[in-house]
């Protein structure tokens, strides 16, 4: 073999080498994004923290940083939600929940102003801070249910002891803890729409950037907020 021959055989193992060393690493990153997205969506309650926390770093803590880490908190425990009801079998959309929710918003927000003698929000912001919660909440669940459903001709079966322990995690731990996280928002928002301070809509956007809402939930949502802590 000349040394042209050897040396263009060289260079076309190399070649090759290169390309399967590309190709792994491109399907390794493909691989690794789409583990991330799934463990995005399963993450329980507190384990972004450390992303909400990181963009409110250099903010002091007012009253609508405090809402907004309740609401990050909230919107956290969705794909959870979403597992349960996809479990059981149950619809995204549950208007007379969604009512029964809002009515007990407008209620709590108001015992609370009158505990503390302060002035009550606005019905319309109290509706439109929740309202936006709720679709923002939806928005999730479905991405997360829809997830499941790529690559698969059928829904899973699910034992009942499975389905008995997606009723009791609803019901008895996850359901719980949006009714607390709820009632301690009733609370900030009353003491930001008695506060002077104007709430940032460019640091709450930023905050909510990490759950992926679709444009319109993301906007309506940071809208809901700043006009829920004004007066």
């Amino acid at each position: 073999m000349t040394p042209r021959s050897r040396r263009y055989e060289y260079l076309s193992s190399a070649v090759v080498v290169v390309t399967l060393v590309l190709v792994t690493f491109v399907l390794g990153r493909q691989a690794f994004a789409q583990d991330a997205d799934v463990l995005q969506l399963e993450m329980p309650i507190g384990s972004r923290s450390q992303v909400s926390q990181s963009c409110l770093e250099n903010q002091s803590r007012k009253a609508d940083n405090s809402l907004l880490d309740l609401v990050n908190a909230r919107l956290a425990w969705m794909p959870a939600v979403a597992q349960s009801k996809w479990i059981l079998d149950l619809p995204i959309d549950d208007a007379a929940r969604e009512r029964d929710v809002l009515s007990s918003a407008i209620a709590e927000v108001n015992r609370y102003a009158d505990g503390v003698n302060l002035p009550r929000p606005s019905e319309e912001a109290i509706l439109k801070f929740y309202t936006a919660q709720i679709e923002a909440a939806k928005a999730l669940q479905r991405r997360w249910m829809n997830q499941q459903t790529i690559g698969t001709q059928t829904l899973e079966t699910f034992t009942d002891s499975q389905r008995r322990d997606a009723r009791d995690r609803l019901n008895l731990e996850i359901r719980p803890i949006l009714l607390d996280l709820g009632k301690r928002m009733a609370s900030l928002i009353v003491q930001g729409a008695a506060s002077s301070s104007r709430p940032n809509a460019q640091v709450i956007a930023s905050c909510l950037q990490h759950h992926a809402l679709p444009q319109e939930q993301s906007r309506a949502l940071v809208e809901a907020m700043v006009h829920a802590t004004l007066r």
